[in-house]
């Protein structure tokens, strides 16, 4: 069976930058799909035009008075302090309104269009729930029948709570949605079917099903992430910061990010050349240069051959790393500065040993933290 779909992403706070940079999991869903013969669409949201839509009018005269209030009494006296909450109260509301009718906007495009099997939409931050029902709500008026598939970080984390939203999500994609959510599409009108298909969640019967978590597939088999502008009409014009996102490794199974050792299993690595291949295929796209690289238990050998293949191929990039102390080694810090590296990003948590150990559930030490850095 062939399907019609879109892709969704509206975040519920615009304003962050990385929300306004091109969504790598948009991309390589659609991908995913498109490959198998599949119809799709990317209505990613998170543009310039979306916060720019979503602050004028009452919001924007708020934050003007804030701002204005702000520099002109730097040390406002208390009755000017409520005076600033009462006008960031306001900006607030007019924001959450502003967004709210432009959901319901969404929803009515949405609900005009012909065909369509499926809608899936992207939620990675607490806020995008809420934006994501003031859509699926007036949705479900206009569609009753179109199916409602939720995937992304919120999905995976939270599946019960969000299938809980009352007639919300058919069901959740909870894991690699590029093959899931093809898979899906294939047996999307026969819901006794789904518990066939791994890394889904549903309700049935009144009664949570989660299928088998399946994170054994090779990362260097997937498809290219659909970037073009026809799949991805939002990289057509300057909406987005073009700074893009490579997904250099993920979690297996059993696989914990606090202690990447305790199961014995490491995490899911694409191969060099397709990690390079991907970045060069975007810089012919759009002549990008700016790349941050995710998955920060990627082992060193690996970091530090992407480093050297970069630099063998002479390709001219500036690129950030999210990284870990466990598996950071400083004697590649100098080739990953002179293939583009520009910072590396590691979540240390507390300066504390005793939180690392009992708390946070950490594998390193505060020594470690000190020679990494160092």
């Amino acid at each position: 069976m062939k399907t019609r779909s879109v892709l969704l992403y509206y975040p519920g706070f615009p304003f962050d930058p990385d929300v306004l940079t091109p969504s790598r999991t948009l991309a390589a869903t659609a991908a995913g799909l498109l490959e198998q013969g599949h119809e799709t669409r990317i209505l990613d949201f998170g543009t310039a035009e979306t916060v720019a839509r979503l602050v004028r009018g009452k919001a924007s005269a708020r934050l003007e008075r804030i701002a204005d209030q702000d520099l002109a009494h730097p040390s406002a006296n208390p009755l000017q302090t409520l005076h600033t909450l009462w006008h960031m109260r306001g900006a607030d509301r007019a924001f959450r309104e502003q967004r709210s009718a432009y959901a319901r906007e969404i929803a009515a495009q949405l609900g005009a269009m012909r065909g369509l099997h499926f809608a899936a939409f992207k939620m990675d931050l607490i806020e995008d729930v809420a934006s994501t029902l003031a859509i699926i709500r007036p949705l479900r008026e206009y569609c009753p029948r179109l199916r409602i598939v939720g995937f992304g970080a919120l999905a995976s984390l939270f599946p019960s709570s969000l299938l809980n939203e009352r007639n919300a999500f058919d069901c959740l994609c909870i894991e690699d949605p590029e093959t899931a959510l093809a898979a899906l599409a294939e047996r999307i009108d026969t819901p006794q079917l789904w518990a066939s298909i791994p890394n889904l969640a549903f309700v049935q019967s009144g009664a949570l099903h989660v299928s088998p978590r399946d994170t054994g597939g090779s990362l260097s088999a997937l498809s290219s992430p659909a970037y073009e502008p026809d799949a991805y009409p939002a990289l057509r014009t300057e909406q987005k910061i073009r700074v893009f996102t490579i997904d250099e490794c993920r979690p297996s199974a059993a696989y914990s990010h606090a202690s990447p050792h305790a199961h014995g299993e490491i995490p899911r690595v694409r191969s060099v050349a397709s990690v390079c291949n991907e970045m060069w295929r975007i810089g012919t796209l759009f002549g990008a240069r700016a790349f941050h690289f995710t998955g920060e238990a990627a082992p060193a050998s690996h970091v530090g051959a992407v480093a050297h293949e970069l630099m063998r191929r002479g390709m001219s990039t500036i690129y950030t790393r999210s990284a870990s102390i466990s598996h950071a080694v400083p004697a590649t810090f100098p080739s990953l500065y002179s293939s583009g590296c520009v910072a590396l990003s590691f979540p240390i948590d507390t300066g504390s040993q005793r939180l690392l150990d009992s708390y946070y559930g950490r594998d390193f030490t505060i020594t470690d933290v000190e020679r990494v850095l160092r």
